[in-house]
């Protein structure tokens, strides 16, 4: 009897274990999928922004994409002292007329937000160099654009 208990153990500590590094392998790859390219490069030379609104629970940006033959958007994420929103795909967003439309729904109700920034991944199609451009918006109550 002894004995079966002991393999019983040994079972269920292998289990945990194995699970213990399965959730660190997911959280390594959700980190490096989630991490924006180190290099920063100028907004204004890739987008600008035409209008912005909050209504308290999304944070919507519409953006005009400059060069869309060189430079892709990848993914986007609204950062403010308040709330920092989950990353987002956007490689599908890129309409004809190169508006790119991105709403952020904001989880927790909030009344404002201080120093907003949007950031974006960005594809150089020519190369294959990824980098981050990062718009600073500033403070936002709601309704206002």
């Amino acid at each position: 009897m002894r004995r079966a208990a002991t393999k019983g153990s040994i079972v269920v500590l292998v289990m945990i274990l194995v699970a213990a590094a399965f959730g660190i392998a997911f959280g390594y790859l959700q980190y490096i999928n989630n991490s924006f390219p180190s290099k920063v490069s100028e907004f204004d030379r890739y987008a600008s922004v035409s209008s912005y609104s909050f209504n308290g629970s999304i944070f919507s940006v519409t953006l005009r994409w400059f060069d869309s033959a060189k430079y892709r958007p990848l993914y986007a994420q609204l950062v403010s002292d308040q709330y920092a929103s989950r990353v987002y795909d956007i490689t599908d967003q890129l309409y004809q007329n190169n508006t790119l439309l991105l709403p952020f729904p904001v989880e927790i109700s909030l009344p404002s937000m201080t120093n907003v920034e949007i950031l974006i991944a960005v594809n150089n199609i020519t190369n294959g160099a990824d980098f981050t451009i990062v718009h600073w918006i500033g403070n936002v109550n709601r309704s206002s654009s």
